[in-house]
């Protein structure tokens, strides 16, 4: 049986110790500490895949000891997410420039903590916030790439266009699903995206469904929708935080940086032969040289990299990059596979269809 991911609960209420363990530990090794010294000397010997920190509490608060985590060797990559009391703007921002990977406000939903807690366990194979590489200048972070706002909203627009063009991001703007798509499509995937829930041709968390079958790109929700069910649809669709507006400019800044600072340090990277596939860029290599996919063709070549020497069913290919059911007289797939085909010529590898069932990627 694989080793539980454990999860270090600290809380100087008892109440919520057995509360939040009894939310995690069906999938959770469960630890606790009743105080922040505890806390840092609990995380040292045992090292928690995750931190949920109580902010007053004795002996040392929450701030105290997320400063000691950050600053010890053995525990500064451990994510940390605040479950506090404490709710206004100025106590999460302070939180997230601490080095909190997300932030809880009690009375909280026990739906929406195993979400958090899953989304921070998801991430454990990149590099945490406050790393060496972490450390880098904003400027040489905000060169990596760009940062994509989608939302209709001009007076949300220019404000925040402002705000982060004054922090120095590099931006691109888009007020509709179309548009943001457009937007991948001729500059890449962004670094982070910034995804309203409610647009005049779509709606975000449908997006962030189709941002997910090809990219782990950092998306905050940033929209007025604020019932739980809504908090939880994003969550489960892959979002990495959720701000509701109206919203204070500090916390929404404090969000973005932190994303940045994930996502520069991704990259995601799949390769077989070579070919070599940059999940948080969109890009595709062959011996080096750029192979100019489409974003179909790019889906397409993940898929098969992902499982090499296996037939994939057209059916369920087709659905899986065109986010649909594909029709008898639809010829999409086997297009796409065409020129896929005749970019991959050289690498040691070709995709092979299979009679009546689909195609499989193979050596040459």
């Amino acid at each position: 049986m694989d080793k539980k991911n454990s999860v270090l609960i600290v809380d100087d209420d008892v109440e919520n110790i057995k509360l939040l363990s009894n939310i995690l530990k069906p999938d959770y090794t469960i630890l606790a500490a009743r105080n922040g010294l505890d806390a840092v000397e609990a995380a040292e010997k045992h090292l928690p895949d995750v931190i949920l920190l109580d902010i007053i509490m004795p002996v040392m608060d929450g701030y105290t000891a997320i400063a000691a985590l950050k600053a010890s060797e053995k525990t500064k990559d451990v994510p940390v997410i605040f479950i506090t009391g404490l709710i206004s703007p100025e106590e999460e921002e302070k939180g997230l420039i601490l080095g909190a990977a997300d932030y809880i406000t009690k009375p909280f939903s026990p739906a929406v903590v195993s979400l958090r807690v899953r989304n921070q366990i998801k991430k454990l194979g990149r590099p945490a916030a406050g790393s060496d590489t972490d450390k880098k200048s904003d400027a040489a972070l905000n060169r990596q790439g760009y940062l994509l706002l989608v939302d209709d909203d001009e007076i949300v627009q220019l404000q925040n266009k402002h705000l982060l063009m004054r922090a120095g991001y590099s931006l691109r703007q888009a007020h509709t699903l179309g548009e943001a798509r457009a937007a991948i499509e001729t500059a890449g995937l962004p670094r982070a995206v910034v995804l309203d829930v409610i647009l005049p041709d779509g709606n975000g968390v449908d997006f962030l469904h189709e941002l997910r079958k090809t990219s782990n790109v950092p998306v905050l929700m940033l929209t007025s929708r604020s019932m739980h069910k809504d908090i939880l649809m994003a969550l489960e669709a892959g979002g990495d935080y959720y701000l509701t507006k109206p919203y204070n400019s500090a916390v929404f800044l404090s969000y973005v940086e932190t994303l940045l600072r994930r996502s520069s340090i991704v990259p995601d990277i799949l390769s077989i032969g070579a070919i070599r596939l940059e999940l948080a860029s969109g890009k595709a290599f062959l011996n080096g040289e750029d192979m100019i996919l489409s974003q179909k063709e790019f889906a397409l070549l993940q898929q098969f990299i992902q499982h090499p020497h296996k037939t994939l069913l057209a059916k369920e290919l087709y659905k899986k990059v065109w986010g649909q059911e594909m029709l008898p007289d639809d010829y999409s797939l086997s297009s796409a596979i065409y020129r896929l085909r005749k970019k991959m010529s050289g690498s040691g590898y070709t995709i092979t269809a299979e009679y009546r069932e689909g195609y499989v990627l193979e050596s040459e």
